[in-house]
């Protein structure tokens, strides 16, 4: 039976990848078939670093370009949940640079999944203080009670507000906030079906791309005769088509 040719220089291979030789040039310049640079990109999930936010030397899309007037000295309204705060490293306080620091995403998955449990659990509170309210019976909530004292030559007198509201309105604010959570959780689970499909189509592109590459390492007629592997190769691809037909 004919062994595979194996893959040397993989390590020379990504750089070259990272650095942006096209398939082509890489496929030339180590020796190896197109499809078996693309079944190594795909298997070892290489990606290249974007730069779209780099600016190049001599770029003069912005010229002339004042960026706006900008916000008013002292402008806080983007501030007011902090939800749209822009960060800067240089302003976090110590405790929040080492939590920063700490931070990795290492399985997107995983990152999806706990974002999913602390939408739950935000979803619990707002139902819990929704039903407080609604257990009150009541159709005016007091949101706070102001004393104010004066003092006239006869007498000190205190004078008492209350500031009540109406119970429709911080109901209508956590329903809002439900609707939001509830809006989130669903695309939390679309995300997280959406890479149950990718990594289906992977396997099936993998597999693909390992019997292309097996086709093309056959250099004889005596090793096509010996066509155990391809055949091997064939029934995981069915094995996982109908996986992947099942789920769709």
């Amino acid at each position: 039976m004919k062994r595979k040719k194996k893959i040397h220089d993989i390590e020379k291979i990504e750089i070259d990848y990272k650095n942006g030789l096209t398939y082509k040039e890489l496929a030339k310049k180590y020796k190896i078939s197109f499809n078996q640079v693309t079944y190594l990109v795909k298997k070892n999930k290489w990606q290249r670093e974007s730069n779209l936010s780099v600016t190049h030397l001599g770029n003069q899309n912005a010229v002339g370009n004042s960026g706006g007037p900008g916000a008013e000295e002292g402008n806080k309204r983007a501030l007011t949940t902090g939800e749209y705060e822009t960060i800067f490293f240089d302003v976090l306080s110590e405790e929040e640079k080492s939590i920063y620091k700490k931070l990795e995403i290492d399985n997107k998955r995983t990152c999806i999944e706990q974002e999913y449990k602390m939408l739950c659990i935000r979803e619990y509170r707002i139902l819990k203080r929704i039903k407080q309210i609604q257990d009150k019976e009541k159709d005016m909530n007091i949101e706070r009670i102001v004393k104010r004292q004066y003092s006239s030559n006869s007498s000190n007198e205190t004078e008492t507000v209350t500031e009540a509201i109406n119970v429709i309105t911080p109901l209508q604010k956590l329903e809002d906030s439900l609707t939001r959570i509830e809006d989130a959780k669903r695309k939390c689970l679309d995300s997280l079906h959406r890479m149950e499909t990718d990594d289906r189509k992977l396997e099936l592109d993998l597999i693909r791309l390992e019997m292309e590459a097996a086709k093309e390492d056959s250099s004889n007629t005596e090793d096509l005769k010996d066509d155990s592997f391809i055949k091997a190769l064939n029934d995981t691809t069915k094995g996982a088509w109908d996986d992947y037909t099942e789920d769709n």
